[in-house]
């Protein structure tokens, strides 16, 4: 069981999930985590963490099922769904609109679905060296330009290096500048548009063989204009679910910088993340649209509690605004605090190093530090459900 990767199950009836268990239980590739008897089950499961795949048995209501998958779906880009119903009729269609992978007949579960699972999923999916993993991801969105949420990518990603000895991975999907690369003084040919480009090809080598290593195993997968700045590559948004997933496989924190970038693909970035953090500075220009990105996410069904507002450059009594002010024009439960650290972080982007080697004791170092701190006591604590189950 150590060794294979986790299938899912939702059905009330016993015959279908005994079909499903004898189809994947062959030769220990995968195995059959549980059996949800609905939806809601599900969705509870899924976000303990990503599991491969989720084998759904839609009858007696298909098309009623298939109308609340895909909002699940959507939240889930790493998994395929597979659909199970004793008849098809004009169900195929509805199936692939929602996001479905495969449709199958109940009479055919035994019969194909391994070869079906072995198309969709990789023989290692879930696994490395013998063992799951599933690292963090912590996605960090900005509010409008110069908020100072590139900076807090880059030290995030360095602290949590440092707290995890483990390399970590710093994604830059900036697509107009590519701050990333300028601050830690780095070039590369290659990045995470020519990445997303493989599409279904995406795996763990690709990820870790494209980024850039930087010093002490912080990884960098560039932006485009980094690449090419006169003619950056368009990022195929439709395989970055994959490539998250691929992250997620070979890497215990994964951060990514994402400024600027649609609705759907923050949706898709927060649902995958253990921590969304939206970064604005305490005026009320980004205090609005903060307050419309939060909106828009909670509305998509993001659990607020993995959405963290924080405003950068806080100075305390100086400001005009409040954080009580701020916090109940946005709408959220809490507001993190990032120091006013202006010379520190200059200094230390002048010499391309993070500010844990350039400034160590730094206001804002401190702060970052303790904010790594509680993404990974949270990446624990999620360990110890998932044992616990």
């Amino acid at each position: 069981m150590n060794n294979a990767a986790d299938i899912l199950v939702v059905t009330q009836e016993p015959q279908v999930a005994q079909a499903v268990a004898n189809a994947i239980n062959v030769n220990g590739q995968w195995a059959a985590r549980g059996v949800c008897r609905g939806l809601d089950e599900l969705v509870i499961t899924l976000e303990r963490g990503v599991v491969p795949a989720v084998v759904v048995d839609i009858d007696p209501k298909p098309t009623q099922m298939l109308s609340d998958l895909d909002q699940i779906i959507g939240r889930h880009p790493a998994t395929r769904f597979v659909v199970v119903s004793s008849s098809q009729g004009d169900l195929l269609v509805q199936a692939m609109q929602v996001g479905v992978r495969h449709f199958l007949l109940k009479d055919r579960i035994e019969a194909d679905l391994r070869s079906v699972l072995q198309r969709l999923i990789p023989a290692n999916a879930g696994t490395r060296n013998g063992h799951h993993l599933q690292g963090s991801v912590v996605t960090v969105l900005s509010a409008g330009g110069g908020c100072g949420a590139t900076t807090l990518a880059i030290n995030l990603a360095n602290e949590l290096h440092l707290l995890s000895n483990q390399p970590t991975l710093l994604i830059d999907m900036d697509v107009a500048y590519g701050a990333a690369a300028g601050y830690l003084g780095i070039n590369a040919q290659y990045g995470i548009a020519d990445v997303l480009r493989d599409g279904d090809r995406i795996d763990s080598h690709l990820v870790r063989s494209t980024a850039v290593v930087h010093s002490d195993d912080l990884h960098v997968l560039v932006s485009p204009a980094t690449v090419d700045m006169e003619s950056p590559a368009t990022l195929q948004f439709e395989h970055l679910g994959r490539m998250l997933q691929k992250a997620r496989e070979t890497y215990t924190y994964t951060v990514i910088d994402a400024p600027r970038v649609p609705l759907p693909v923050s949706t898709l970035l927060t649902s995958a993340s253990a921590l969304t953090c939206l970064v604005l500075e305490m005026n009320v220009e980004h205090i609005r649209v903060a307050r419309s990105m939060y909106a828009a996410l909670a509305g998509r069904g993001m659990a607020q509690d993995r959405i963290l507002p924080l405003v950068s450059r806080y100075r305390g009594r100086r400001e005009m605004i409040t954080i009580e002010d701020a916090q109940r024009a946005i709408g959220c439960t809490r507001i993190g605090q990032l120091s006013n650290d202006y010379k520190a972080v200059l200094s230390s982007i002048n010499y391309g190093k993070p500010l844990a080697v350039h400034a160590p004791k730094s206001a804002l170092r401190l702060d970052v530090l303790n904010l790594a701190r509680q993404v990974q006591q949270q990446g624990k604590s999620a360990k110890v459900a998932e044992a616990a189950r």
